[in-house]
C-alpha cells in the first residue's frame, strides 16, 4: 500500500490517499512483486511526482503510467533497491572510493584488534 499525505500550508488541511498495491504469493508474502504496479498520480498531483521517483529508486515499488522515470541517487542501469535489504548485511569484501583512479575498490574484509 502506498499512503500520499498532501499538505496545504495555506489552509492548513491534510488530505491522506491511500493506493492498494498488489502482494503476490497470497497472505504469507510480505515482497511486493516485480510485475504488480501501483497506479501513479503525478498527473493528477504533480507534487507526487518526486515522492513516486524516490519510492520507486530507493525501495523497487513500480508506478505504471508514470511518465518521469529519471533516478534521483542511485546510477542508470542499476536495478538494486537499497531499502528492500534483500542482500546480507555482512560480507567478505569492503568498498572503497579510490579518488586517484575515481573508482570503487573492492578489498578483502581487514579486522584490526
Amino acid at each position: 500500500m502506498v499512503a500520499y499525505n498532501f499538505h496545504s500550508l495555506y489552509s492548513q488541511d491534510r488530505f491522506f490517499f491511500f493506493v492498494q498495491t498488489p502482494v503476490s504469493g497470497g497472505l504469507t508474502s510480505t515482497y511486493i512483486s516485480n510485475h504488480s504496479a501501483s497506479d501513479s498520480i503525478a498527473e493528477l498531483f504533480p507534487a507526487a511526482n518526486w515522492l513516486e521517483r524516490e519510492v520507486s529508486e530507493l525501495h523497487g515499488v513500480p508506478f505504471s503510467g508514470k511518465k518521469d522515470l529519471r533516478n534521483l541517487l542511485l546510477q542508470y542501469g542499476d536495478t538494486t533497491a537499497p531499502f528492500q535489504k534483500l542482500f546480507p548485511s555482512i560480507g567478505l569484501k569492503e568498498l572503497f572510493y579510490d579518488p586517484l583512479k575515481d573508482t570503487l575498490v573492492q578489498k578483502n574484509v581487514s579486522v584490526q584488534i
